[in-house]
């Protein structure tokens, strides 16, 4: 959101076991994507359009997509974790990220052309544990 605006969305920390609103990014140098901020539909057909490049107009050239998802160490494949899962009928992408008051989480499975995606306005090991439990609910509903 806009920092200093009451109407936009706030990211919250757990202290003292409260959690507290706040707006807050962090330093340009540490900023996950650099600062890049989407809204769900956005980040959605961003996320999408890794199920078959070309889909959504407008983000990457084809090139882009393939330098962006060779792996190099292990699973890794410049931000993204490429892993093989039946769910996803081969290959599946993982992202996660945060900057401490948010945190997000995308699995696509580019062959069938599905992406799951949760965003919590919170960050830490219970918003990871709990944006896995909401994929794995959404999985074993799509299945």
């Amino acid at each position: 959101g806009t920092p200093g605006k009451v109407d936009q969305p706030w990211g919250h920390v757990l202290r003292n076991g409260e959690l507290l609103p706040l707006q807050h990014d962090n330093a340009e140098a540490m900023a996950p994507a650099g600062a890049v901020h989407l809204s769900m539909q956005d980040w959605s057909r961003f996320i999408l359009s890794f199920t078959e490049p070309g889909r959504v107009d407008g983000f990457l050239r084809e090139d882009t997509y393939e330098q962006l998802l060779e792996v190099g160490l292990e699973d890794y494949a410049c931000g993204w974790i490429v892993v093989a899962r039946d769910w996803a009928g081969g290959r599946a992408l993982n992202h996660a990220g945060s900057n401490t008051l948010w945190y997000a989480l995308a699995w696509v499975a580019p062959e069938q052309g599905r992406a799951f995606l949760v965003a919590v306005n919170a960050a830490g090991d219970e918003a990871e544990e709990g944006s896995n439990r909401v994929i794995g609910a959404l999985l074993a509903m799509d299945n």
